[in-house]
């Protein structure tokens, strides 16, 4: 398959790709299905965000993982009083999204264990990217560079 991006270069994809309609906490796949859920800026928009990574953890097959590029809360309190600050009006204009929430804790306490993280800031708002997988004890996670 090859699809078309916006710089109009193509993108091959070595296998079949289905894109559902669905909403995040009744993902319409069997359990144990995925060997990969992608979540870009899903997590910091859920209203329920520990729903949804549940359904990610039942959709996930063994060893799967979730993908995640999300909104992260800065560790600057300064920062994290600017974000509570903006929250109201940043969620109405942007479909829910939290640029207060702790994604990270979230995703931890959803029961994954994060294998890689990258935090960085975007456009002056904290993001983290990372790889987690379902699992029962958590291990310091690798920070990309």
């Amino acid at each position: 398959m090859t699809l078309r991006t916006d710089d109009h270069s193509d993108l091959r994809i070595a296998g079949p790709v289905r894109i559902l309609n669905g909403s995040p906490e009744a993902l319409p796949v069997a359990g144990g299905s995925c060997d990969a859920v992608v979540c870009s800026l899903v997590l910091c928009c859920s209203a329920r965000v520990q729903e949804t990574l549940g359904e990610v953890r039942r959709v996930l097959a063994p060893g799967g993982e979730l993908r995640f590029y999300e909104h992260q809360r800065s560790g600057n309190r300064l920062v994290t009083l600017a974000e509570a600050l903006v929250t109201p009006i940043w969620s109405r204009a942007s479909g829910g999204c939290r640029p207060t929430r702790d994604t990270v804790a979230a995703i931890l306490q959803a029961g994954f264990v994060i294998d890689t993280q990258n935090r960085f800031d975007f456009r002056r708002f904290p993001h983290v990217l990372g790889i987690a997988r379902p699992g029962g004890i958590h291990r310091p996670a690798r920070h990309l560079p």
